[in-house]
């Protein structure tokens, strides 16, 4: 069926020519954009739940604010986190930080005396 003056139906919907190759590109480039951004976005999300979790372990051991805020410096400082991604957080975490000694010694203080206070006798 033709109509005046129009392309036959089959060529308007075919898969060939020129548009199809540029079109296939531009998709490509668009998936591989949004593959990219998304992994991105997922390493984001990781960094900031592993931060979270130092940041609730310190709370919860009962390290004093201002050692706290040295730790978090210290690890943001020389990017720990996004080299230890995957690591779970604890003391050996800390420690593997290669925190500078006054830091640890403080670390071993608090959380020993907290354990200590626990102890019932």
């Amino acid at each position: 069926m033709h109509l005046q003056g129009s392309y036959p139906i089959m060529r308007v919907f075919s898969l060939k020519g020129p548009n199809v190759d540029g079109s296939r590109h531009t998709y490509m480039q668009w998936a591989a954009a949004k593959a990219e951004e998304q992994k991105e976005d997922d390493l984001r999300k990781r960094i900031k739940t592993t931060k979270d979790s130092i940041d609730d372990w310190v709370s919860e051991h009962g390290l004093p604010p201002d050692l706290k805020k040295d730790i978090i410096h210290i690890i943001n400082e020389n990017n720990v986190v996004e080299k230890n991604i995957d690591a779970e957080v604890d003391v050996k975490y800390l420690f593997s930080i290669d925190l500078p000694r006054t830091i640890e010694s403080s670390i071993k203080q608090h959380v020993g005396m907290n354990a200590l206070k626990k102890v019932r006798f």
